[in-house]
């Protein structure tokens, strides 16, 4: 999902939110630890910065 409109609030800053959702937060830590994420992330290294966070129940 891509939101393209949002609102910050208090120290937020106003960035593009991408949200992914997975059955269980297991499957998102698998999916985050993956080779393959950690290769994609090792290619975006110095060029990109992420803030990924993992919600249960959202």
């Amino acid at each position: 999902m891509f939101f393209h409109h949002t609102r910050c609030y208090e120290a937020g800053l106003e960035q593009r939110t991408v949200i992914f959702e997975f059955d269980r937060v297991e499957h998102a830590k698998a999916a985050h630890d993956s080779p393959a994420y950690q290769d994609a992330m090792a290619l975006l290294e110095g060029v990109v910065e992420r803030d990924i966070r993992i919600v249960e129940g959202v």
